[in-house]
């Protein structure tokens, strides 16, 4: 069994610049390059061309996703079932590539664990539904 060299800190932030997955369906993002400050040991990526006015559909947005505070937004509460604290359910879920390593890619550039994003996704999006529902409710 052979294992795998571990991937140096400028590799990894290629790889999260670049996914292949998500460019499939997407046109050419301008290519990117590492640039370090010589004071700091942090690494940032920059996109390789300037242009005065890129237009939105040329835009890649993960590149502009940073390690940050998270979760940025305000997190909602929705209302829960009955149902034990302590017991832990696993959530299994298929999905395409692209959106897997879409996924992955944001997650590793914030900095957050994948399982803690998606579940904080999915509370928001079933707080917003209920939210959704009562006001539609008391309208009618």
């Amino acid at each position: 069994m052979r294992l795998k060299k571990r991937p140096t800190p400028e590799e990894e932030a290629a790889f999260i610049a670049g996914a292949k997955a998500d460019q499939a369906e997407l046109p050419a993002a301008a290519p990117q390059t590492l640039s370090t400050t010589p004071d700091s040991t942090e690494t940032t990526l920059t996109p390789a061309t300037t242009q005065a006015t890129p237009a939105p559909e040329d835009v890649d947005p993960h590149q502009f996703v940073r390690r940050t505070e998270w979760p940025i937004l305000p997190s909602l509460d929705p209302y829960m079932a009955d149902g034990r604290e302590d017991l832990d359910k696993p959530f299994v879920m298929r999905m395409k590539e692209n959106l897997w390593c879409s996924i992955d890619r944001h997650c590793k550039a914030l900095g957050v664990d994948k399982s803690k994003w998606i579940r904080q996704a999915i509370l928001n999006q079933m707080a917003a539904e209920q939210q959704h529902f009562i006001n539609n409710n008391s309208k009618a």
